[in-house]
């Protein structure tokens, strides 16, 4: 197995033979490989004794949890269903037979641990090899690890042959644009094991996984081109399966910097452009001087914001018009000849 986590369930289906009495601290399910940890028999020591009970080690192999007196003895020549389920704060251990359901709590803090190494059935090699002291007598099957805390609703479930069923759908999904980027946020769902993030450049989808197997109900989509819409939604995964998508929320990131303007004339018009990546802006020129203190006249850009160019008519127009893309008089392209000229020295001469 292959796992850092305290959110961790370990499940076994057991039939302890009657006809030898079990070592004390018997492997179910049990690492040795650079921690203690796993669901275990409890033993007898110079403090205490939890002999033939269910028991557990945690928190690197902490007295405090591999002494902990769960009482909840196992009965030998007939079939228990076991399971230990750890969070943050608790370690929920459970004992499930034809006699009903029995299950304790030790509610102390549980750190994560580091599974990286080999998982032992029915054995706890605890000097690092095969310790014939510490080996399970009888039958286990169906053993299982859930990478989450069941819920007591779970394991009865398991007990009775129900499967676990998919979570339910993320709710409350939020997308907030930046710079190159888009944070994502939605309210967490219960029984999941993790979120898959789903990202399309079309409104409804199809979407393709940007993110998988997320812990946290957060993710910042980095890498994106500015200037463009983007759709996303996100999923529930757990060992059931994955449940429908949130619904959708979509983000037009949108460059931080103020873009760098080009410009030309053709024929009768000053054609204006900026990079592609800072479409949205709403690009303004103004018919006085720059920096004068009277009221400005003002022209703004016509053009829908997914454009990145703007044509201004030079030629001046009839009396009555009010086109807001035409400059009355020649006034206003004097100005803006000055006011490029301000801003790109030597670049307006043709203007």
């Amino acid at each position: 197995m292959n796992f850092n986590t305290n959110t961790v369930t370990f499940t076994a289906w057991i039939y302890p033979s009657s006809s030898t009495t079990q070592a004390d601290w018997s492997g179910l399910l049990v690492t040795r490989s650079g921690i203690g940890a796993g669901m275990n028999y409890g033993g007898v020591n110079a403090s205490m004794t939890n002999a033939n009970m269910l028991g557990y080690t945690w928190n690197g192999n902490s007295a405090a949890t591999y002494n902990f007196v769960s009482g909840l003895t196992i009965p030998s020549g007939q079939w228990s269903f076991v399971a230990v389920a750890i969070s943050p704060t608790n370690a929920a251990l459970y004992l499930i037979n034809s006699s009903g359901v029995q299950t304790t709590n030790n509610a102390i803090a549980h750190t994560s641990q580091n599974w990286a190494g080999v998982a032992n059935i029915g054995q706890d090699p605890n000097d690092g090899t095969l310790d014939a002291d510490r080996v399970f007598s009888g039958v286990i099957d169906d053993v299982a690890v859930y990478a989450r805390t069941l819920s007591t609703a779970d394991i009865q479930n398991l007990y009775s042959g129900i499967p676990l069923a998919p979570p339910t759908a993320p709710t409350g999904l939020t997308a907030a644009a930046a710079a190159g980027q888009v944070a994502l946020s939605w309210n967490g769902t219960a029984e999941t094991d993790g979120y898959n993030v789903k990202r399309s450049t079309t409104s409804g989808g199809p979407y393709s996984i940007v993110a998988s197997n997320l812990t946290s109900a957060t993710f910042t989509n980095t890498g994106l081109i500015n200037g463009m819409w983007y759709y996303y939604v996100v999923s529930s995964v757990n060992v059931a399966g994955q449940s429908q998508n949130s619904g959708q929320a979509s983000a037009f990131p949108i460059a931080s910097t103020p873009p760098a303007i080009g410009y030309g004339t053709s024929g009768n018009q000053l054609q204006l452009a900026w990079p592609a990546d800072h479409t949205g802006w709403l690009l303004e020129a103004q018919t006085n001087a720059p920096g004068s203190a009277s009221a400005r006249t003002g022209l703004s850009s016509p053009a829908p914001p997914a454009v990145n160019s703007w044509s201004i008519r030079s030629t001046p127009p009839k009396a009555a018009s009010s086109s807001g893309s035409s400059i009355r008089n020649g006034r206003a392209l004097n100005c803006l000849r000055r006011w490029l000229s301000g801003i790109f020295p030597g670049h307006a001469a043709g203007l």
